[in-house]
């Protein structure tokens, strides 16, 4: 993994990698925390079927190469982090903070749900009717039902007009097997496409070898 350019202005810091891996820190000093995301450069337009990227959104926190659902949960726990994901039209995003000690146990975590994941059908199937229930939810807002009517309506089936979190209606998120999210995860969610965003007291991130590694996979 090779540092192709570097840029610096004020208190930020941008290195690209040959990788297409890009980290992207803030140094502010004086302060004891950290808040740090994985930004993968694909979305819901990019989806061969609809709900496909929010799927995978809640499925790399049920099992990796390393650890179990439980041993997930339980190490972001004992970091004391406060975690979540979310999915836009365009990124999936994987974000994380908490005190500024725990930084590279948490750099580790976050890269192992995000590039080392395993999906378990089992694991899945039950993952599948927390979205559900998610959908539903959501159809009952009436901004985000107006919102989706909106794009539908002037994108007219444009892959922008995808409903972000999936329908309910096959061949949507009940129809998503291994079929789709395999060959999804494997060519979406990856080093090339991630950008690494971090504010933190520290300035070593961009240049720190063992925190390079742990995403050049």
């Amino acid at each position: 993994m090779r540092i192709l350019n570097q840029r610096k202005i004020n208190n930020y810091n941008r290195t690209a990698f040959d990788t297409g891996t890009v980290i992207v820190s803030e140094y502010i000093p004086n302060i004891k925390s950290y808040f740090l995301e994985f930004v993968f450069d694909v979305g819901s337009r990019d989806e061969r079927i609809n709900g496909t990227a929010h799927f995978l959104e809640h499925a790399v926190f049920k099992h990796t190469k390393n650890r179990d659902t439980r041993q997930i949960a339980n190490d972001f726990d004992i970091l004391g982090d406060d975690y979540n994901a979310y999915t836009t039209h365009e990124t999936t995003v994987f974000h994380t903070k908490a005190l500024s000690d725990h930084l590279d146990n948490t750099f580790e975590l976050l890269s192992d749900i995000t590039l080392n994941s395993i999906f378990i059908d089992k694991e899945l199937n039950k993952e599948r009717k927390v979205i559900i229930e998610e959908i539903k939810y959501n159809e009952d807002d009436e901004d985000d039902c107006l919102e989706n009517l909106f794009l539908q309506t002037i994108l007219n089936n444009h892959p922008l007009s995808n409903v972000i979190l999936g329908t309910v209606k096959s061949p949507t998120v009940p129809s998503i097997g291994p079929s789709t999210y395999l060959p999804y995860s494997s060519n979406r969610l990856i080093s090339k496409l991630l950008t690494v965003s971090v504010n933190t007291l520290t300035t070593q991130l961009n240049n720190n070898e063992p925190y390079i590694m742990r995403i050049n996979v």
